[in-house]
């Protein structure tokens, strides 16, 4: 379902298990998790959530660009 229109309550259940994680492809590895808009970050989170989930910990988030809203998340 896209996100544009959602209320932040709205995104943050609407991508609540959208991931999934096999983690034997990730393991011993670096990973960047890259975001071209932030608006209320939870893709972001959620993606996060999954691989931690899975004991897996080494993460990076880079994202291109944040609304002012999202900034104050981070």
């Amino acid at each position: 379902k896209p996100q544009y229109n959602l209320s932040e309550r709205e995104r943050k259940e609407n991508v609540q298990n959208s991931f999934k994680v096999f983690p034997e492809n990730y393991s011993g590895k670096k990973l960047i998790l890259f975001d071209d808009l932030c608006t209320t970050g939870a893709t972001m989170t959620e993606m996060i959530k999954e691989f931690k989930k899975n004991n897996i910990k080494n993460i990076t988030g880079l994202v291109l660009c944040f609304t002012v809203e999202a900034w104050d998340c981070y």
